[in-house]
């Protein structure tokens, strides 16, 4: 690889060939012409494959192969000694002898920018105000903030009706922060029968919906709190306790017979909170959890998952994320999973409704999910013994896992639609039909995968329907309701099926798409041919289904009275449908959109009676629409259900924007095709 120094060298120079020829011969080595930077800085035998063998063998990363400069060869080679003569003599360098970038990390990543650029393009929300905290508030795309944004955006630009998009918005109250009840706040404190009430109400509802607490142990800290018997009248009340107050407080929200909403328990547990200064602690984390399921029940969602990356901070603290140590108990280390992976729930809660980014990712934990629980002490109270294997643990580990998959599908639904954005340069995936099939198969595809799960919900936790129709469907078979099965079970029966609709809900609802007044007719047209087209039905049926279990469940038993989280899906589900309907006005799916609706309304004044002040609002709103509508039809002939006999255009469009008398049509056809 080295030349050897001869000093006779130059003698035999200066002989020429023929004392050239005269001197001996010897075998010439095969060494490589360059050697690579790892084998010249090392002075070792380089070769000519790439990588070479030294670092092959070493597993080393080697440099042959790669581009390499040489700015000063080329430098001199390119010096023009003549005007002209530069570009010439450019242009009879061959090609590989011209100027590579440098190797360096500066240049590779000025050479990276460009690909950086585009991994970095993403299919954004949207930015609203928020009065309460000034700032602009982010909406991702699963979001129904953002989906309501789209539809008020095609109300103010399509149609002409700024005033229903505000209707719109104005029973969507995603950020209202809840304000403490006056009157409730002068009233004596709950007495221990009363509270005890309470927290009866609490074992049968929230604490088989979230297992985060060991029952004999808040028991025990709960009798702690009063006096002992013969103290003197000023020792009568019990002593505060932030975990208790904020349990007291959620139950409040859930009894219809409370004479407040909780508020004033919740200040006072937030309060001490912010006063403990004895650092991460169980109960600290068990308080911030229930605190975010609080404001959750008030519709502020962006309070809540601020109170949620607070218990997250705690939770890695504690290192509740991986296995505790061999001495801790085998009772602590079932309440550390749960509590765990009930933040894991509630985290990919907020994803889809935020449409944000997760708090916790896959590998932040080492802790399996799905162990078995069966050795709970609290089955005495919530076993149900008639049923095998199943426990108030079970509606815990299949939300568990049905959150698991929904966060993988998310995730590749968006890195795909992220990955076409970038390679096309967009920036909505709306803007090309066909690249917006592509995302949509891509979805499709992977939702198939859902059917597992589907398949392992054990029977007990199924919600039957009646003539054998199936259950996790989106069928419009009525429900099937045990009255032998306890309280607690019924009601996780029917919240795991509404759960599941309400996630594939939100994935699919992203393909409504609205018709734009520059696309041709068929952006107005029904044509369900289009995966797009059959994902955003799909949304409908799904939210359909979910209005028609909640309205069934809320007419024949008592399971969701002032359940908040209910109305949720119950209000989510009716502006999915309002939005299909506007897209899609003749479509033959609006007949049943229309019923849907109807039967919706009852469903929110059948909630505002158990004492959901926003179902009231929301009632109104949804039916002076409706109302409006059929009076403004009245006067008008009724559109064909048959789409191909309708001439709807992008010109009848405009025309319907600039005039106001007919600025109610997608009302009034929706109105009117099932009347």
């Amino acid at each position: 690889m080295f030349a050897t120094f001869n000093p006779n060298m130059d003698a035999r120079s200066k002989n020429g060939s023929g004392a050239a020829s005269q001197a001996p011969t010897r075998h010439k080595r095969n060494v490589a012409a360059r050697a690579c930077d790892r084998c010249r800085a090392n002075r070792i035998k380089c070769d000519e494959d790439q990588p070479c063998k030294q670092c092959r063998v070493r597993g080393l990363d080697c440099c042959k192969g790669r581009p390499r400069p040489n700015p000063g060869r080329h430098s001199r080679d390119l010096s023009p000694s003549r005007p002209g003569e530069g570009q010439q003599r450019a242009q009879e360098l061959p090609a590989a002898s011209m100027p590579t970038p440098p190797d360096s990390i500066e240049a590779s990543a000025a050479m990276q920018k460009p690909s950086e650029q585009q991994t970095k393009r993403h299919w954004l929300g949207f930015w609203t105000p928020n009065t309460n905290m000034g700032e602009p508030q982010y909406y991702g795309p699963t979001a129904l903030k953002f989906f309501i944004h789209r539809v008020g955006s095609h109300l103010e630009s399509n149609i002409n009706q700024p005033q229903l998009s505000e209707a719109l918005q104005a029973i969507l109250p995603l950020d209202q922060q809840p304000a403490p009840n006056s009157q409730f706040q002068t009233d004596e404190p709950l007495t221990r029968r009363e509270e005890q009430a309470l927290l009866n109400l609490f074992w049968q509802s929230y604490h088989s919906i979230f297992p985060i607490l060991d029952e004999d142990e808040l028991r025990d800290h709960y009798n702690s709190l009063w006096p002992a018997s013969g103290s003197s009248p000023v020792e009568q009340a019990r002593r505060s306790s932030a975990l208790v107050d904020i349990i007291l407080s959620l139950c409040m929200q859930y009894s219809s017979a409370a004479t407040g909403s909780g508020a004033s328990l919740y200040e006072r547990c937030q309060r001490r909170l912010r006063n403990d200064v004895s650092g991460p602690s169980i109960s600290a984390l068990q308080c911030h959890i229930y605190s975010a399921i609080y404001l959750i029940n008030t519709s502020s969602f962006t309070l809540a998952h601020a109170a949620l990356s607070v218990a997250v901070h705690i939770a890695f603290a504690l290192g509740i994320n991986h296995e505790p140590p061999g001495w801790v108990p085998d009772s602590r280390r079932r309440l550390r999973r749960r509590l765990w992976s009930s933040l894991f729930r509630l985290d990919s809660l907020f994803s889809l409704t935020l449409g944000r980014l997760h708090l916790i990712r896959n590998s932040d934990s080492t802790l399996e999910f799905f162990e078995n629980d069966h050795q709970e002490t609290t089955a005495k109270i919530t076993t149900a013994p008639i049923y095998e294997d199943i426990t108030w643990e079970s509606y815990h580990g299949q939300t568990l896992s049905l959150f698991a998959s929904i966060r993988d599908i998310s995730a590749s639904f968006h890195s795909k639609c992220n990955d076409i954005m970038a390679t096309n340069s967009l920036t909505s995936i709306y803007s090309n039909p066909k690249l917006l099939e592509t995302c949509a198969s891509h979805l499709r595809q992977n939702v198939v995968s859902l059917q597992a799960w589907v398949n392992a919900v054990p029977s007990p936790l199924r919600l039957h329907r009646k003539d054998s129709g199936d259950t996790f469907s989106a069928g419009r078979s009525q429900v099937e309701f045990d009255a032998l099965a306890p309280l607690w079970l019924q009601r996780q029966r029917v919240l795991l099926e509404l759960l599941y609709h309400n996630t594939l809900q939100c994935l699919y609802r992203t393909f409504i798409r609205f018709p734009s007044l520059d696309g041709g007719p068929e952006s107005f047209g029904p044509t369900l041919t289009t995966t797009s087209d059959s994902n955003a039905v799909s949304a409908l049926n799904h939210a359909i289904a979910a209005i028609h279990i909640i309205h069934q469940t809320l007419t024949e038993t008592d399971l969701f009275n002032t359940w908040h989280r209910a109305y949720q899906y119950q209000w989510e589900a009716t502006a999915t449908i309002i939005g299909f309907t506007l897209a899609r006005p003749l479509c033959p799916f609006t007949i049943s959109a229309k019923k849907a609706i109807n039967t919706s309304i009852l469903s929110f004044d059948i909630f505002a009676s158990n004492g959901i002040a926003a179902a009231a609002n929301a009632a109104q709103i949804t039916r002076d629409l409706s109302t409006n509508a059929i009076g403004n039809m009245q006067n008008s002939e009724s559109p064909s259900q048959d789409p191909n006999s309708t001439s709807f255009t992008p010109q009848t469009a405009r025309q319907m924007a600039t005039e106001p008398s007919q600025s109610g049509y997608i009302f009034e056809s929706w109105t009117a095709i099932s009347a």
